[in-house]
């Protein structure tokens, strides 16, 4: 596929309004629209880390129990998104594609 066909892939958030941390978020989808990224980092996975995980190992544990993420550890992971905007669509995210469309936004906008 060519790097054009593969941003169409890309999904498109709610919203363009600008990202903030704490803020709430229009994703786009209706299982984390409304939260933050600080919340949702926090919160539980929506799908397995790893495919092919054991549901026993991630289902129902909060993301906190494996990682250590912050705000400027996150902002850092994000710039990555950023800086290579098909990337989002390498792996399946716990939190869905959308949320790193929007992790890659917000480290497009400094990271506020």
């Amino acid at each position: 596929l060519s790097l054009d066909m593969l941003r169409q892939k890309i999904p498109r958030l709610a919203s363009d309004e600008p990202i903030f941390f704490d803020h709430p978020v229009d994703f786009g989808d209706p299982e984390i629209d409304g939260k933050s990224i600080a919340e949702l980092i926090k919160g539980k996975p929506r799908f397995s880390p790893v495919e092919g995980l054991d549901k026993s190992v991630w289902e129902g544990k909060h993301c906190d129990g494996c990682h250590e993420w912050n705000e400027a550890r996150l902002c850092e992971q994000s710039k990555n998104f950023a800086a290579n905007d098909v990337s989002v669509l390498r792996l399946q995210h716990p939190l869905g594609t959308r949320f790193k469309v929007a992790l890659a936004k917000w480290a497009q906008g400094g990271c506020k």
